[in-house]
C-alpha cells in the first residue's frame, strides 16, 4: 500500500509530497510460516527497501528508489536460486 504525506524535501526545501510503500505484512506472515521461515530474509529485503522517500519529494526519489527495488529484486532473485540449490 503507497501512502502520501506532506513533507519538506531535504534537496528542494519546498512542501511537497513525500510517499512511502507500506507491505503487506499478513501475506508475508503467510508466507514465512508456508516456506517453514524460508521467506523471512525476503521479507526483511521488502522492509528495508520500503519506508520514506528519505527526505526528499517524490521527484527527488524516483531514481533512489528504482535503485533500490532493483538491487532488492537481484537480492531476492539470488536468494531463491541459493535455496533452490540446496
Amino acid at each position: 500500500m503507497i501512502r502520501q504525506r506532506l513533507k519538506h524535501c531535504g534537496k528542494c526545501n519546498k512542501l511537497t509530497t513525500h510517499s512511502f510503500d507500506e507491505p503487506n505484512h499478513i501475506l508475508h506472515l503467510l508466507l514465512s510460516l508456508i516456506t517453514a521461515g524460508c521467506w523471512i530474509p525476503i521479507w526483511l529485503l521488502i522492509v528495508i527497501s520500503g519506508g520514506f522517500s528519505l527526505g526528499k519529494c517524490v521527484e527527488h526519489s524516483m531514481k533512489f528508489a528504482t535503485r533500490l527495488r532493483i538491487t532488492a529484486g537481484v537480492g531476492i532473485a539470488i536468494y531463491i536460486l541459493f535455496m533452490i540449490s540446496l
